[in-house]
């Protein structure tokens, strides 16, 4: 009798694991398809100074440097710009007065801009390893700058950028976080999943929610063999972080990533400060309240910061 309930339990989960593997099947080109999202085009500063950077696992990286306009710099802003965007996107997130006591880097992530182009990889929206290795690579070549040893570095990433600066600062000595549109792989893909399968299949509701979040990551790692590349799930990235700060920003009408989302990731750091963006859209959250973003993302600054000492503080050229 026992043999027999075994042998029943067994082709129970024989064929649960084969349902399993049908559905994700199913489920791949859901997760792989691109949202209809353009990234806003900004033009390049003629004031920044060029650098290139190769990233960990080899395409070179291109960026530019924006110096502090005061007479010392309290800091380093290192912005990861948004899926499809540029090193110029800074502009619709960073105001010159808001960051003008510090030297920002900004580049572009490979496929990007002017930085290499892999031919290994096709990128998405869907935050990778990849682009956490092209933050890494920026980081590590901040860190080996003479003018910038001993000042605070913190990362202001928007959407996917803002992923990859969580991701990133996880395992670096970064002091603070920035990031506009954070969201989870996991949890906004099953959003998008549920949304499509209310609409079309609404019976399969009766399947626990468990059941189809499990298929729903076997897709995403299926996804993932068959691009060659590793799907980063930024929610486990961020118990990493310590008691370092994240100041959280989320657009009120984000139809792409909605804010509930947005405030699951940020229930997850503990240290995070989270705030909504009344009418704000994704990537242009600053748009909708200009005034009180520049004064969250200054006070953060300010925050992370501090007083820093006279010996680290980098004396500017007058001229500069």
């Amino acid at each position: 009798m026992a043999l027999l309930v075994l042998k029943i339990a067994g082709a129970i989960v024989l064929l649960d694991i084969l349902v399993q593997a049908g559905f994700a099947r199913a489920i791949i080109s859901h997760f792989e398809r691109k949202p209809k999202l353009r990234a806003r085009a900004y033009p390049p500063r003629r004031d920044a100074e060029r650098f290139s950077v190769a990233s960990v696992d080899g395409p070179l990286l291109r960026g530019s440097v924006l110096r502090a306009t005061g007479r010392s710099t309290d800091g380093v802003i290192v912005f990861c710009h948004e899926f499809g965007g540029s090193r110029w996107s800074f502009q619709g997130h960073c105001a010159d007065h808001v960051t003008e006591r510090h030297d920002l880097v900004t580049f572009d992530f490979r496929n990007h801009g002017e930085s290499d182009h892999d031919r290994r990889y096709t990128p998405c929206h869907w935050l990778t390893r990849f682009e956490v290795h092209d933050v890494e690579a920026v980081l590590e070549w901040v860190a080996t700058r003479p003018e910038w040893r001993g000042l605070p570095v913190t990362l202001v990433g928007v959407s996917r950028g803002a992923n990859a600066a969580l991701a990133a600062a996880a395992g670096s000595s970064v002091h603070g976080v920035v990031a506009v549109g954070a969201f989870s792989t996991l949890d906004l893909a099953m959003h998008h999943l549920m949304a499509g399968i209310r609409r079309l299949v609404p019976a399969i509701l009766a399947v626990p929610l468990w059941h189809i979040r499990s298929t729903l990551r076997l897709a995403i790692a299926w996804s993932g063999l068959r691009q060659r590349v590793r799907f980063v799930p930024v929610e486990q990235s961020v118990q990493q972080l310590g008691g370092r700060p994240v100041l959280m920003l989320a657009g009120g009408d984000d139809s792409h990533v909605p804010e509930s989302f947005q405030r699951l990731l940020a229930d997850r750091i503990p240290q995070a400060t989270f705030w909504t963006v009344p009418g704000g859209r994704h990537n242009l959250e600053r748009d909708a309240s200009p005034e009180e973003f520049d004064d969250r993302v200054r006070g953060f600054l300010t925050a992370v910061t501090g007083d820093p000492a006279p010996s680290a503080s980098r004396e500017l050229a007058s001229a500069a």
